[in-house]
Formats: structure tokens, sequence, C-alpha cells
């Protein structure tokens, strides 16, 4: 059950206090890092204990990408890897890829973003490294085997444009229709459109990409390749 507080605040020096509640003031500390310690209740009847807040410095980006890379050597395959990176609120990020051939890699560390360029900073390196973030992909080089001495490049999803999406639609006859499109992490898509009865009136495959029009950042759309067609769709 959702519990909510209301009320003024005032700030004074490096106190923060919160004013007209039932219980009275409440009064926190804020440090030179830009953290706020204050007495927080869970819920109603809960007690007041003091917790840490921090400034959601990155909460523009925080998220969770995934992707997938194969790479092959005439018949045999030098790394399979599926990819999640998970970008927090707060400034840090954790890095797991499953390799099939070598093992898990992880890596964890700090980021930080100036535009739509994300700079990362892992916890055993002093050596950065960067990525760009545009709707909703990122692009960045992230190792893609156990001891890997090289990072390759890989792009990621959102997981915002991840996952099976189904929309219902009629023609002018009032025939109706249903589509399904599952988004996979390595940029590929499939299509399947179905009739009332359940009858296939379409199949199809391909690669995707994803863009925001420019009058309007609330407007999105997909266009995807086909495989066999090697024409480009639009919806």
């Amino acid at each position: 059950m959702e519990y909510t507080e209301a009320g003024y605040y005032q700030i004074q020096e490096t106190s923060l206090i919160l004013k007209y509640l039932i219980e009275g003031d409440i009064v926190g500390l804020i440090s030179t890092e830009g953290a706020i310690t204050i007495g927080i209740k869970p819920a109603d009847q809960a007690v007041r204990a003091d917790q840490e807040l921090q400034l959601a410095i990155t909460a523009s980006c925080a998220g969770i990408y995934t992707g997938y890379k194969k790479e092959m050597d005439g018949t045999s395959t030098v790394y399979e890897t599926a990819i999640t990176l998970i970008l927090d609120k707060f400034g840090g990020y954790i890095y797991t890829g499953v390799d099939t051939i070598s093992g898990t890699i992880n890596e964890t560390g700090s980021f930080s973003i100036s535009g739509s360029t994300l700079t990362f900073t892992p916890s055993d390196s002093e050596t950065s490294f960067t990525g760009s973030l545009v709707n909703y992909q990122l692009t960045t080089e992230l190792p893609l085997q156990v001891d890997a001495e090289a990072r390759t490049s890989i792009k990621l999803y959102c997981e915002t444009v991840q996952g099976t999406f189904t929309g219902e639609g009629e023609d002018e006859a009032e025939n109706t229709y249903t589509a399904t499109v599952n988004l996979y992490p390595d940029g590929t898509f499939d299509l399947v459109v179905l009739d009332s009865a359940e009858n296939e009136l379409l199949s199809d495959d391909g690669t995707f990409v994803i863009w925001v029009h420019a009058q309007s950042d609330r407007r999105r759309n997909l266009q995807y390749r086909d495989f066999s067609r090697r024409d480009q769709c639009q919806f």
C-alpha cells in the first residue's frame, strides 16, 4: 500500500527541515556530496528511521540494456555472448556477459552522461571507455570473452524496446486483425498478422532500427528490413 507525506521544507546551511507534518518538523542532514540523511517512514504505522537519499544523477538513462553477438571463424564459434548491462540512477553499472564458449564475464563500475555520450570507468581499472545512447540504443565496447584482451563494439537495446508487442486494428470492411512483433537483443524481429479466425495473413522477419521524430520526442517509429525481400517498411 502506498504511503505519502506532504508539507513544506526549508534549508538552513547543511540542514533540511520538513515542516508542517503531523508529528512536527523532521530535520535531516545534507552532505557535501549532495546526499540527504533524514528520517523516513515506509508505512503509516512504521517507525521513522534515518535513510540516506542520493541524487539520481543518471536517472534519464537508467535501465536494463541487452544485446547478443556471435563471432565465427570458419565453422568454429569464437564466442557467442548474451549481454546484460544495468545502468542505475546513481551513476553505477553492472555488466554481465554469458559466452557459451568461455563462460561468464562480470564487470562493475561507474558512469557519467553528457548529452548522448556515456563514459564508463570499471571499478578495477583507471581506463575509461565511452558509449552513445540514442533512441533506446546504446552502442559501446565490452569484453565478450572471459579474459578478453580487447573490447568489442556492440549495440544494446533498452528493455523498453525488447520483448513482445501486440496490436489490433480493422480495415474499411470492419475485418479485424491482430499483429504481434517480437524484438530481440541482436537487433532482429519477427512479425505475424492474424485475422479474427486466427488465420495467418502475414509473417515476416528481419532487422530493426528505432528513431524519434525531431518535432516530438513522444512519437517513435520502428523501421525493419525484410531479409527475404530486401526492402524496408515502417510502423
